[in-house]
């Protein structure tokens, strides 16, 4: 004959632990080092870009991921550029 199964009790988390401080977390920022720029922008410009590239092509005989990639290159050149500092003699 079978034994009941007894329920086990869930071990209470020591003091120790509670006692320990939490971990420094790294703050994410909502812009990115290219040009002051924030991280929906620069997504919002590589969306646009992307959408450009398929349209000037028809649409056709192409793939939207390598659109995606060439945007992101072509927009984050921009970034740089604008972001870099300009000498003048």
């Amino acid at each position: 004959m079978a034994t009941p199964h007894k329920p086990t009790a869930r071990a209470k988390s020591s003091p120790a632990k509670a006692a320990r401080p939490a971990k420094a977390r790294k703050t994410r920022t909502n812009t990115s080092p290219n040009a002051g720029v924030s991280v929906e922008q620069r997504h919002q410009l590589i969306a646009e870009a992307a959408y450009l590239r398929a349209e000037h092509r028809g649409f056709a005989n192409g793939d939207c991921f390598d659109d995606w990639l060439a945007a992101e290159r072509e927009i984050d050149a921009l970034l740089a550029e604008h972001a870099a500092p300009t000498t003048h003699q």
